[in-house]
């Protein structure tokens, strides 16, 4: 999902907003999803990085679930391509969080 750059409701310009200027619609919850997002992505890279590719997994699916940042995807996209199995005892990674 990309970044929401136009209120849905009123198509007014966000910018960085959390609060449509226009309308007045409140974002911030999905403003927060998408920080959380990124960042788990960022911890799914380090994680990849240091070798530990099943918890990369976990952590990157878990950055998909709240927003889908393509850093994550590409994550996942990269684990794909190396053949990694997927294991249901990782670790919960939001809990580095």
């Amino acid at each position: 999902m990309a970044r929401m750059e136009r209120c849905p409701a009123c198509r007014a310009r966000l910018a960085d907003a959390e609060i449509c200027t226009r309308c007045g619609t409140d974002f911030s919850t999905s403003r927060r999803a998408e920080r959380q997002a990124q960042g788990l992505a960022h911890i799914a890279v380090r994680q990849l990085c240091l070798g530990q590719t099943m918890q990369a997994a976990a952590t990157a699916d878990a950055a998909t679930h709240l927003a889908s940042p393509l850093l994550a995807l590409a994550v996942m996209e990269t684990i794909r391509r190396r053949g990694a199995v997927h294991s249901t005892d990782v670790e919960d990674p939001r809990q580095e969080f």
